[in-house]
């Protein structure tokens, strides 16, 4: 096997292991990371549902306070028999106006004065719960109020479902004690209610008692986990799409009875998925980039001289004309035996011319050549030894990064370590990130020139709306403007025709154009103006930005020219943004111009042709 081929397998081979140990790292590192940011995300949701559950209570126990500490509320209780108090208060659309289920008033001694349940949805009166019954007896949680400020509010689990109570001791309107009886208001946590969280939250939402015997197979795992551990919150990845997190709701006397499910789609993990692809890719590209280079490098240096000074050697070897010399090419060691070799050709000549006068000189000369074949040996030898030393290097170099990582995740590693090394690891990691994605538009940039000035770019013309295509823009711009003071306006004149292009193409115009408007605009408005003019459409994009100066209206459209304003400090690019928009819209059978001011925005403006007059080919 040729040293040529050793190198390109040898090299080959350490950029295949060092994508592998990246890519397990970065599996390890970044999904990791993901999957306790989703974790805690799910615990937010289920926390967030908890407290809209906490804070529908809580407005049950509001409205209670302004009846439990009323004049006619006390009065009522004290003398039941007065009727104008229900008359007043107690009709069906006080119920349906609370939006309650249940009222009942106890007087002091523990006897209940006035109930009445009420099912709002069928708009009538339904028996009151004799379950219910046993929690409102003497020394019950709901009438053991021991001061003015005390209150009661939280979950009874009742055969005919869940209800949200609340109690109050009932005082007069200035809140003096002691207390004339307990007034008691409920609302069943029925289907009605749970979209009614659902909907506060938007988030999915179910529950179950923990009492039923038909607990869902998922509830039952979950209820399994929290009474084999202290677990608050219980997170369980459902698969690839959703997860779900889980948590006991107690009751007014603090016993656990109903468990929440909060089911939410999986979008964090998804996009983790997301970045190690993209992340591998980058590091795939750099790596075959990189490795090209070497393979080149190496080539053109060192195996391309010593393949041509083999092949001389062979040359003259077959030829047997010691007049002949190799070629000496540089001043390092393949010089060196170069001119060693010319030498050992010239002894070898004078030997030869010698050799029927002199043969002692001729013994001296083979033991010379035999000398400058030993010269040969070593110098194969040390080039081999070269060869090896940058490959060596590339090796250490992967040894270190596995070492680097094995240590990052030792148990000796401090917190403090721990979070200094992926700090590094992650700022590192985001400049190959940036560099890559950097130098991947520089060579899309210049391979689509390159392709468009050579003709070979096939543009399918067909119909196409130019409404379609805004709304399209709209979308993929919207992550540019999320971090700046700029609104995108949409300003298109109705009943157009439908243009004959290749939409994709226009796209990428469109996409160009309104990138370079954000890029020199820090607040204000872009807006994208289409109107009709004949057999064309006219489509610009007109930003507040820093505008251009006039005399470079003219060159900003050429190839590599790019204007960058010292002051605004904005990046540069490759300079063909522009000019590939130029040659796209000329191909297309339109044309591109700017209008500008500096300190007064720019408009960048082209046209299209419709269908009814568009042009016969690309």
């Amino acid at each position: 096997m040729s040293l040529r081929n050793k190198t390109l397998i040898v090299t080959g081979l350490t950029l295949i292991l060092l994508i592998f140990l990246l890519y397990i790292s970065s599996e390890k590192i970044i999904m990791e990371s993901f999957s306790r940011l989703e974790d805690s995300e799910t615990q937010i949701n289920v926390q967030r549902v908890m407290n809209a559950l906490s804070d529908r209570i809580s407005s049950i126990s509001i409205t209670l306070k302004d009846w439990a500490f009323w004049d006619d509320t006390c009065d009522f209780v004290e003398h039941p028999v007065k009727n104008k108090y229900i008359q007043s208060n107690l009709t069906d659309n006080t119920f349906t106006n609370l939006n309650m289920n249940l009222v009942i008033f106890v007087n002091k001694s523990g006897q209940i004065v006035f109930a009445k349940s009420f099912d709002i949805e069928k708009q009538c009166e339904i028996p009151i719960s004799q379950s219910l019954k046993s929690h409102i007896v003497p020394g019950s949680k709901l009438l053991d109020h021991k001061g003015p400020k005390s209150s009661v509010s939280g979950i009874i689990l009742l055969p005919e479902g869940t209800m949200l109570v609340a109690s109050r001791p009932i005082l007069p309107t200035d809140e003096k004690w002691p207390s004339r009886g307990t007034l008691i208001f409920g609302r069943y946590l029925d289907d009605d209610e749970v979209k009614t969280l659902s909907n506060i939250t938007r988030l999915h939402i179910s529950l179950h008692s923990i009492d039923e015997k038909n607990l869902p197979d998922d509830f039952l795992r979950a209820f399994k986990v929290f009474s084999s551990s202290e677990t608050s919150i219980f997170v369980n990845t459902d698969g690839f799409d959703d997860i779900t997190g889980y948590v006991l709701i107690k009751d007014i006397y603090n016993k656990s009875c109903l468990m929440l499910k909060v089911n939410t789609p999986r979008k964090i993990y998804k996009h983790g998925r997301v970045t190690v692809f993209y992340f591998i890719t980058v590091i795939m590209v750099i790596g075959i980039l990189v490795g090209t280079a070497l393979v080149v490098m190496l080539q053109k240096v060192i195996l391309f001289r010593l393949s041509h000074l083999e092949g001389s050697m062979i040359s003259i070897r077959e030829s047997k004309n010691l007049s002949l010399r190799v070629p000496v090419e540089g001043q390092d060691e393949l010089g060196n035996i170069a001119i060693t070799v010319n030498q050992m050709l010239e002894a070898l000549e004078q030997s030869q011319a010698e050799l029927k006068e002199r043969t002692v000189k001729l013994e001296e000369a083979n033991r010379e050549l035999r000398k400058l074949d030993e010269l040969k040996s070593s110098f194969i030898a040390t080039v081999s030894h070269e060869l090896r030393t940058p490959l060596t290097s590339i090796l250490g170099f992967t040894k270190i990064i596995k070492k680097k990582f094995k240590k990052i995740f030792s148990h000796d590693l401090k917190g403090e370590q721990l979070e200094k090394s992926k700090n590094q690891i992650n700022t590192n990691m985001d400049i190959i990130i940036a560099e890559g994605e950097r130098l991947t538009s520089i060579i899309n940039n210049i391979l689509d020139m390159a392709r468009l000035k050579s003709g070979n770019v096939e543009f399918k013309k067909e119909p196409c709306s130019i409404y379609n295509i805004i709304d399209h823009i709209s979308s993929s711009i919207s992550p540019l403007l999320e971090d700046k003071e700029i609104e995108f306006i949409k300003d298109i004149q109705e009943d157009l025709p439908e243009i004959l292009s290749d939409k994709y193409t226009i796209i990428q115009v469109l996409i160009n154009l309104i990138s370079n408007a954000i890029k020199f605009t820090d607040k204000g408005s872009i807006i994208c103006r289409v109107k009709g003019n004949n057999s064309e459409i006219i489509v610009s994009i007109i930003d507040t930005g820093i505008g251009i100066e006039k005399q470079y209206h003219s060159i900003i459209f050429d190839e590599f020219k790019q204007l960058v304003n010292g002051s605004a400090g904005k990046p540069g690019g490759t300079g063909l943004g522009l000019a590939i928009c130029k040659k796209i819209i000329e191909q297309s059978g339109g044309r591109i111009w700017v209008e500008s001011e500096p300190g007064k925005g720019s408009n960048f403006s082209f046209t299209i042709p419709t269908t009814e007059h568009g042009i016969s080919n690309f």
